[in-house]
């Protein structure tokens, strides 16, 4: 397999670009700067459609969520922000402390944040009643403080949550949810996962083997 380069940009901003998403539905790329602005280039031309500047940080981290048809992004000025399909602002939360990576479970629809020596999780209302006017069942998080570093990078597979944090572990949690309570329980703990900091995780499954 090889790989060949389709498009070059040479001044994108003038500031550094710290993350890279893809929106599937609206098929365009996503690139977030240092700033918090976040640049949104056609798949096909290459072309720059617009630039949105909600947040006030780096853009850490994106995700799709398929079912509700909504993008996220969040960043290390402690803001999360979830995009409809037509690319404007669906809502804004502040969670006040710098947000480094996300995950999402679509099974029980939860949403974990990768922070400082910590792990947030929050349950997502799929549908939003009348009378609610946010996409979270609650401001206060379930928190697991496992860490001794940020953790930089969160992958999940039904109802499994890998995390990788600069203190070179790796952790796998089991999440799970029930009405009125919702939480992270610790399955396999690796304290020294690599001679370095964990920056990038990736998982793969076998559907064959069902693994």
């Amino acid at each position: 397999m090889s790989m060949e380069r389709q498009f070059f940009m040479k001044d994108s901003h003038n500031k550094h670009i710290t993350t890279i998403g893809y929106h599937p539905t609206r098929r365009v790329y996503l690139i977030g700067f240092e700033d918090g602005l976040i640049k949104t280039m056609e798949v096909d031309s290459g072309q720059i459609i617009s630039s949105i500047h909600l947040h006030s940080g780096w853009i850490t981290d994106y995700f799709y969520w398929a079912e509700a048809k909504l993008f996220f992004s969040s960043s290390n000025d402690g803001t999360i922000i979830a995009w409809g399909t037509a690319g404007s602002a669906h809502e804004k939360f502040g969670l006040g402390l710098p947000i480094y990576a996300m995950g999402f479970s679509p099974r029980k629809n939860l949403l974990v944040l990768g922070m400082k020596n910590s792990v947030f999780l929050f349950a997502l209302k799929y549908e939003l009643s009348k009378d609610a006017n946010s996409l979270f069942e609650s401001d206060i998080p379930f928190v697991s403080e496992d860490n001794d570093d940020i953790v930089k990078c969160i992958r999940c597979n039904e109802s499994r949550v890998y995390t990788g944090s600069y203190d070179r572990r790796l952790i796998i949690y089991d999440a799970y949810y029930y009405p009125g309570d919702f939480g992270l329980k610790i399955v396999t703990k690796v304290n020294a996962a690599h001679d370095a900091g964990i920056n990038s995780l990736e998982i793969f499954t076998d559907n064959e083997n069902n693994t």
